[in-house]
């Protein structure tokens, strides 16, 4: 049993406090410095031990910590799509713990360390494509295949989903490979991840007619670079960045030596006996007559509501796209898949479920909350690579602005409110422009606390603080550049 199990509880704030620590800075909305996704929130190692053992095992064998949290949320991931038989309700809706992650960052930044954790399906994939062939819609023959690459075919897929039962696990190392299949494919493999996310019906047409999956059950692990991000969100308003949790490893990079022989024999060791009691849990799992349904007791839903109120009132007051808010709202389904998972890994290799409905304990719940609430940091630092958005953000950039000529050379928070009151602006926002006025250079803090300071680019008086202004003068459209509003 996790080792969190026997902690004491913790409340919504100490939950965000750990999970999304930006909430409680001044600095809420500052991506505009030179580096937000390197300043992206990490993983900490105490909440990473308490992952399952099979997941923690494996992952302190990398000796590279891009690496252990790569692996730690890709085996979660590659993990949920094993997990059949298990439900859970949200707001009146039914869903099931497959999971959609992202892995995005530079080369050499750690993300290969995904592909360890395809391996622990090895011993369930060859146990789900034990059953028959089945003649398809299509008029082809399959043999059910759990795990799929993503450069097939629209019409490929969903004939092997059918007849893998309407569950897969869409996989790729190279993100552009999945919208990069065929371009006039595009809408119809972007339809298909959506309503996947949120089992809906999907289908094809193909040759041999129109095939139809009507309670899908698709899991998706990727990875790529920026660029390959922005090739395929290519849309910011259809939904399908909100589906995703992302995992950005665009940190520090340093060299490292590899393992020695003895180090990746026993990671190899770590990942048979992992992905054995991964097997297991399938195995019980399979066998049910019924689904087990899993719920919460009062205390984790009172946790959850807490947590993500929080949040959308927070990511309101900072007029943040609506894009964003919405990541913020399927948020809450994604700690409940990630609770799940963790609870399935730790509680049901041994023996599955005992009986047809399961309370989720309250430590797994923790885990998925603060599980979605990292990928909550890391989507926010994406948001200035998706198309339109600075455009869309213009008018906020203009209201610091506006802020900004109403305040004197030198002025006081409390002054900076007042003027924010006046012109109709939150405090909380106020605190967000201030932070994004000092990130492009035109405050700094002045000499007593709680102070700020025009400089030059602002019309204030030049000082040894000053960025570089090679042009002498401010003007509006240099706000273009601030993405984030």
């Amino acid at each position: 049993m996790s080792a969190l199990s026997n902690e004491r509880p913790l409340s919504a704030l100490a939950l965000l406090r750990e999970g999304f620590p930006l909430i409680t800075h001044d600095d809420v909305l500052d991506l505009a410095s030179d580096a937000p996704l390197e300043a992206a929130h990490e993983v900490s190692d105490r909440w990473l031990n308490r992952l399952p053992r099979p997941i923690t095992d494996v992952a302190a064998r990398f000796t590279d910590p891009h690496e252990v949290r790569v692996f730690a949320l890709s085996s979660l991931a590659a993990a949920s799509v094993a997990l059949v038989n298990v439900r859970f309700f949200h707001r009146g809706r039914l869903y099931r713990p497959p999971l959609y992650l992202n892995v995005v960052g530079p080369a050499a930044s750690g993300k290969g360390a995904a592909r360890f954790a395809l391996r622990l399906l090895h011993d369930v994939a060859p146990l789900f494509a034990s059953g028959p062939p089945v003649v398809c819609e299509d008029g082809e023959t399959r043999k059910p295949r759990l795990v799929l690459p993503a450069d097939m075919s629209n019409a490929g897929l969903v004939g092997q989903l059918q007849a893998n039962g309407g569950r897969v696990l869409i996989e790729s190392s190279e993100l552009d490979t999945l919208s990069g299949v065929q371009a006039n494919q595009w809408s119809s493999l972007d339809a298909l991840l959506r309503q996947g996310a949120e089992h809906e019906a999907i289908g094809a047409t193909g040759k041999g007619g129109t095939t139809v999956i009507d309670d899908p059950d698709t899991a998706v692990l990727l990875t790529g670079t920026f660029d390959q991000f922005e090739v395929m969100f290519r849309s910011s308003e259809n939904g399908l960045f909100s589906r995703f949790g992302f995992h950005v490893t665009a940190g520090e990079r340093r060299w490292d030596p590899g393992m020695t022989d003895a180090e990746a024999e026993a990671l190899h060791d770590a990942l048979r006996h992992a992905r054995a009691e991964i097997a297991s849990v399938y195995g019980h799992l399979v066998d049910l007559e019924s689904p087990v349904s899993l719920s919460l007791g009062a205390e984790e839903v009172a946790l959850i509501d807490g947590v993500f109120d929080a949040l959308v009132r927070w990511a309101t007051e900072a007029e943040l796209p609506d894009t964003y808010l919405s990541s913020v709202f399927r948020a809450a389904v994604i700690a409940k898949r990630y609770a799940a998972v963790v609870h399935a890994l730790d509680a049901w290799s041994v023996r599955g479920p005992t009986s047809d409905h399961e309370r989720l304990p309250r430590w797994a719940v923790e885990v998925g909350v603060y599980l979605a609430l990292h990928h909550l940091d890391h989507s926010l630092r994406l948001l200035p690579l998706l198309p339109g958005r600075r455009t869309a953000v213009q008018g906020a950039m203009k209201r610091a602005l506006q802020l900004l000529r109403r305040l004197g050379a030198e002025f006081e928070r409390n002054e900076a409110v007042g003027v924010g009151e006046e012109l109709g602006i939150a405090p909380r926002t106020v605190d967000s422009y201030l932070a994004k006025l000092r990130s492009s250079g035109h405050l700094r803090p002045g000499d007593r606390s709680g102070t700020y300071v025009k400089t030059a680019r602002a019309g204030g008086r030049r000082s040894p603080y000053d960025p570089p202004d090679p042009d002498g003068q401010f003007d509006d459209d240099s706000w273009a550049g601030l993405t984030v509003g």
